[in-house]
């Protein structure tokens, strides 16, 4: 998996220190949320229904965990709320 993450690294253009929000941890999820985390982003918010896949998702590099139902509004509003604050 990590030489996957590897290369879709090289592929993402995602600058250290960005922040980026991945949806979806299965496979392909967590191989992003590998690939943020190797190029150096600096928050990864890392979102999922499923929360048995949140603690993969947080040994893979993922720094934010979040189950869209958890929240009484759609999870891009709390999403665009924490990106405010980031500014």
């Amino acid at each position: 998996m990590a030489r996957v993450a590897t290369v879709r690294s090289n592929h993402m253009q995602v600058e250290k220190g960005a922040t980026a929000a991945v949806f979806g941890l299965g496979t392909i999820g967590l191989a992003v949320v590998d690939a943020l985390a190797t190029v150096g982003a600096s928050r990864i918010i890392a979102v999922d229904t499923d929360v048995g896949k949140h603690a993969r998702a947080k040994e893979w590099g993922a720094t934010d965990l979040l189950n869209p139902k958890d929240f009484d509004k759609p999870i891009q509003a709390r999403l665009d709320a924490a990106a405010r604050r980031l500014r």
